[in-house]
């Protein structure tokens, strides 16, 4: 669970946010995130509502209080100041003092990486859906978990997460995150 400095939990206000889907995401994928959002919106504290397309394809900058899912095609490295080899970032704001969420956007790699919404593992693309899941987490304030000697690891993670929705490493042809296991649902 990302905290503030202080200690507390990032969380929406109430458990509730409603999230907005950019022109740039390809309309065959845009039920995919949706689905991917509601996945966490099924637990009795949250409460994720989708308000539509948005008009702009903004990530990041200055908060605007427009939970954005934005498709990123050219100037990644730019825009998220993230690697070639980041699959997506969710950037995310909130109050220091109560950890409130107040916004954050998700961006999808579509320069570097191809993606469906396939269930077939040997796929040599991304599954929107089973990426957008992960994402989601990260939406909820959560942040990535690991297993012993990996990058990021802190030793209250445990050991055997690989099937975590919340791990940190997502493969080609993964689908298998698109339901939340107990650590996810319990942070």
């Amino acid at each position: 669970v990302n905290t503030t400095v202080s200690g507390i939990p990032l969380h929406w206000p109430d458990g509730k946010a409603q999230f907005a889907i950019s022109p740039s995401v390809p309309p065959g994928f845009r039920g995919a995130i949706g689905t991917g959002l509601a996945t966490w919106d099924a637990l009795s504290q949250l409460q994720y509502t989708n308000g539509g397309l948005t008009g702009t394809d903004t990530w990041g900058g200055n908060p605007d209080s427009v939970n954005n899912m934005v498709w990123i095609s050219t100037n990644w490295e730019g825009i998220t100041g993230a690697d070639s080899n980041v699959i997506a970032v969710t950037r995310v704001r909130y109050n220091t003092l109560n950890g409130e969420l107040s916004d954050a956007d998700i961006g999808f790699d579509a320069e570097y990486f191809t993606w469906d919404m396939s269930n077939d593992t040997s796929s040599a693309n991304m599954n929107v859906q089973n990426v957008t899941t992960h994402e989601a987490g990260h939406f909820s304030g959560l942040g990535d978990i690991y297993d012993p000697n990996q990058f990021g690891y802190v030793s209250y993670m445990g050991s055997g997460n690989r099937e975590v929705t919340m791990f940190g490493y997502i493969k080609n042809g993964e689908f298998k995150k698109i339901d939340l296991e107990l650590p996810d649902s319990t942070g």
